[in-house]
C-alpha cells in the first residue's frame, strides 16, 4: 500500500493556507507553515476504502520545484496513456514543477523534496556524463492551490525553486517513463508554445508561471 503526507483541510484553511491561486511566503509565513506540517501532518493510505486520493477532507502535500538557469526554466511533458505516470488526469500535460507525494519513508517534507529531485532528474556537471547527487539550496516560494478540478481539490503544492549554476546540466531520468521530454525555455518561448495549441499545461504550472516566472 502507498501512504502519503496529508493535513486536514480544516486546519490549513483556519491558518490561511488554502487560498486559491498562489500564496507567497515571507520568512515568518514559511516557518509557520513548516511548523504546521510537522505538528499536524500524518501519513494516510492514498487508495482503498479509506484512501485520501479523492477525499478533499485531507490535503495531500506535494513538493513542486522549479529548476531555473538565469532567465530560463525547465519544463517537461508527462507520460501519456500506457506510461508509468499514474495520475491519469494529468497524463500528457506539460509542467514546470518537479515533485510528487511525500512518502512515509521520507518522514518530512524537505527530505521528500530532495528525493523527488534526484529521482526525476539526472544532475551532471558539464563535461562529465557521471551523475551527481543534488543537495544544493532550494528556496521555498509559497503555496499553489487550485480547486477548479478534481486533482487540485485534494492537493496542496509547496512551490520551491533551484537556481542552477552554469556548471550543472540536467536531463530527465531514463530509468522510468513518467516523463517523455524536457527542456529549458524562457518566458516568451513558453508562452508561444502554449499559444501554439500543441501542448496542454497543468493548472499549477499556469499559476506558477503567472506569479513566479
Amino acid at each position: 500500500m502507498s501512504k502519503c503526507l496529508v493535513v486536514l483541510a480544516s486546519i490549513l484553511e483556519k491558518e490561511g493556507f488554502l487560498k486559491p491561486g498562489f500564496l507567497a511566503f515571507d520568512v515568518k509565513i514559511r516557518i509557520r507553515f513548516l511548523r504546521l506540517i510537522e505538528e499536524w501532518g500524518v501519513f494516510q493510505e492514498r487508495f482503498g476504502p479509506e484512501g485520501v486520493e479523492n477525499n478533499p477532507v485531507w490535503q495531500q502535500i506535494i513538493p513542486y520545484i522549479v529548476l531555473r538557469r538565469k532567465n530560463l526554466f525547465f519544463i517537461y511533458e508527462r507520460g501519456g496513456a500506457g506510461s508509468a505516470y499514474q495520475e491519469k488526469r494529468l497524463q500528457g500535460r506539460v509542467s514546470c514543477g518537479i515533485g510528487g507525494h511525500v512518502e512515509s519513508q521520507d518522514r518530512h517534507l524537505m527530505r521528500a523534496l530532495y528525493r523527488e529531485l534526484n529521482e526525476e532528474v539526472v544532475f551532471t556537471l558539464f563535461n562529465s556524463s557521471a551523475p551527481v547527487q543534488f543537495d544544493g539550496q532550494v528556496e521555498i516560494l509559497g503555496l499553489v492551490k487550485d480547486d477548479t478540478n478534481d486533482v487540485g481539490r485534494v492537493h496542496l503544492g509547496v512551490v520551491g525553486q533551484v537556481q542552477l549554476g552554469l556548471n550543472f546540466d540536467i536531463s530527465l531520468n531514463p530509468q522510468g517513463d513518467e516523463a517523455v521530454s524536457g527542456r529549458f525555455v524562457n518566458a516568451l518561448q513558453y508562452q508561444n508554445l502554449v499559444k501554439s495549441g500543441n501542448v496542454k499545461t497543468d493548472t499549477w504550472t499556469e499559476i506558477v508561471f503567472r506569479e513566479c516566472l
